[in-house]
């Protein structure tokens, strides 16, 4: 299944089923981290698995969650990482990662902000780390009809889920996806050679990146303000985030992360090679970024 469809399909889900996932599927969520990508050689992210989602749910209640509200969920993934910028960022390419492949067999997810009560989270949970808590991510089972099999190659209605590989029974694969119509539109996102410099669709058509940032834009960003905007140079393209002085400061980095991840998945499936280099404000010295904007870095091709 290629990436860009998970990427398409792809929701944040906040409402799961209380059952705890099988041994096989929580055996298989150990594997899929253990093969995460890294986005920077210098910047590591680990990530552990907080099986007692209950007991997670009561410790963190009140205390961090989804817009301040904790999301109850069967289980939780813990990523801690150096309290570094480019380890906040790395922190969000590896778990959204993590997200994506964890749809592909059905299961949902939902980050939770954490480091700005790193030390509390610690505490309450018990974990023994010099490290940050830069985030945790809830997931499971969705509940109800929110059902995410529609991604996968099904030829039809009765198409098995990739869950029944686990011993889980046929889902629906008519499920429809929500509306997209809250994502800005790719001229809104890109700029030619300079920030601001607008590009019309067909300008971006003819370089053969239209579809690169269809699927871009699915990207999740904290409150869906979808703060990333892209410099189009010969050789590179610039990812800019827009500063917001009400959020903390890590969940900027973390959105910038997931950016990454989408920009370079979009990129490698449209056969386009190249690779990010991350936080290097001089490969964006002549694109005219903006103060409101801050430089992630730079995907050179």
């Amino acid at each position: 299944m290629k990436m860009i469809k998970v990427m398409e399909k792809r929701k944040t889900i906040r409402e799961f089923k209380d059952a705890a996932l099988s041994a096989n599927i929580m055996n298989h969520v150990r594997e899929t981290i253990a093969g995460i990508p890294q986005l920077i050689e210098t910047a590591s992210v680990e990530i552990g698995i907080l099986q007692d989602g209950s007991s997670v749910y009561k410790a963190l209640d009140g205390l961090v969650g989804y817009h301040g509200i904790m999301i109850k969920a069967p289980h939780y993934l813990v990523m801690l990482c150096e309290d570094k910028d480019e380890n906040f960022i790395a922190t969000g390419h590896a778990g959204e990662w993590l997200s994506l492949e964890l749809t592909k067999i059905d299961l949902g997810s939902c980050w939770l902000q954490t480091a700005s009560k790193s030390d509390l989270v610690k505490e309450k949970l018990g974990i023994q780390s010099e490290l940050v808590v830069a985030s945790i991510l809830a997931f499971g089972e969705p509940k109800g009809g929110a059902r995410l099999s529609r991604i996968y190659d099904a030829s039809g209605d009765h198409s098995a889920s990739p869950l029944t590989k686990f011993g889980y029974p046929y889902i629906d694969a008519s499920y429809k996806d929500e509306s997209k119509s809250d994502r800005l539109s790719i001229s809104e996102i890109v700029y030619n050679k300079t920030f601001g410099n607008t590009m019309s669709l067909d300008e971006i058509e003819q370089l053969g990146f239209e579809e690169v940032f269809f699927y871009m834009r699915f990207a999740p960003s904290w409150g869906n303000l979808q703060p990333w905007r892209f410099v189009l140079q010969p050789d590179r393209l610039i990812l800019a985030m827009k500063r917001n002085e009400v959020l903390e400061a890590h969940t900027g980095l973390i959105d910038a992360g997931i950016a990454m991840l989408y920009l370079d998945s979009a990129m490698k499936s449209k056969g386009f090679s190249g690779e990010w280099t991350v936080g290097k404000i001089e490969c964006a010295e002549n694109a005219g970024i903006p103060e409101d904007h801050w430089i992630a870095g730079c995907y050179r091709f």
